[in-house]
């Protein structure tokens, strides 16, 4: 549960900056779980998106990840 509520956190604090607003909501909940997942030490990332053939999702969800830390 502490873990949810941290990425709740994290996806929350982006609603104040502008820079977020372009970005896809399902990507600011995945850079937020991912961050928080990192921030608790729980492991490490488990991507299923070659099993839906979404591509570049990953490479958003980074970006994502990356605004965040700035």
């Amino acid at each position: 549960m502490e873990t949810h509520t941290l990425a709740r956190y994290i996806s929350e604090s982006t609603l104040q900056e502008y820079s977020f607003v372009t970005e896809c909501p399902s990507y600011i909940a995945a850079a937020s779980m991912y961050l928080a997942l990192r921030m608790k030490k729980l492991g490490p990332w488990v991507s299923v998106e070659g099993e839906r053939g979404v591509g570049g999702g990953v490479l958003l969800c980074w970006h994502c990840c990356y605004l965040m830390l700035q």
